[in-house]
């Protein structure tokens, strides 16, 4: 399915990340959740107007600061369809004049095919390109797991040493001897 397949307006969309960063998974009492946040809404708007390769999307979600980088996909398959990368704000008066922001439920994404085409291009890009010694992110993520070593391409779990023999310990063989302090 292609991306003006995919995009249209009225369609159910959903996201998971973890909106307003760290601040809403800590509670009083320490940790307070550890899944990503799930949220349902629709494709509100094809940007600038609905064609073979729109530049963004938004979807009728709000969502806050931290949630960029979140995934919009699918709710049925699972298939993402975009990232999230901003929300609109409105702004307002209080009663002592004031300015203040708050969320207004639409939020934009870019379209998946668009990440996509510019991470090819990227991935191409000579000054992108690590030194042929460079280690491999699967090797980076190994070596800075505990336990584990990378050799020949892959990663293995290291099996604790076994403990040396002791020999008993030869007081407790031995009556114990009393002290007398003088």
């Amino acid at each position: 399915m292609s991306d003006t397949e995919t995009l249209t307006e009225g369609l159910d969309v959903a996201t998971a990340g973890f909106p307003m960063g760290s601040r809403a998974l800590e509670g009083p009492d320490g940790l307070y959740q550890l899944c990503p946040t799930l949220q349902r809404g629709i494709i509100s708007a094809v940007l600038p107007f609905p064609g073979r390769r729109p530049k963004a999307f938004s979807v009728q979600i709000m969502t806050h600061g931290g949630a960029s980088g979140s995934p919009v996909f699918l709710p049925d398959s699972g298939r993402v369809v975009g990232v999230l990368y901003a929300a609109l704000s409105d702004t307002a008066r209080t009663a002592r004049r004031d300015a203040c922001t708050f969320p207004t439920g639409i939020s934009y994404a870019v379209p998946a095919r668009a990440i996509t085409r510019m991470a090819s291009r990227v991935r191409e890009m000579p000054q992108m390109r690590s030194p042929a010694d460079a280690p491999d992110l699967n090797q980076l993520i190994c070596e800075n797991t505990p336990g584990h070593i990378y050799r020949d391409g892959a990663c293995y779990p290291v099996r604790p040493a076994a403990r040396p023999l002791s020999l008993p310990n030869l007081e407790l063989l031995n009556p114990k001897k009393e002290v007398v302090h003088e």
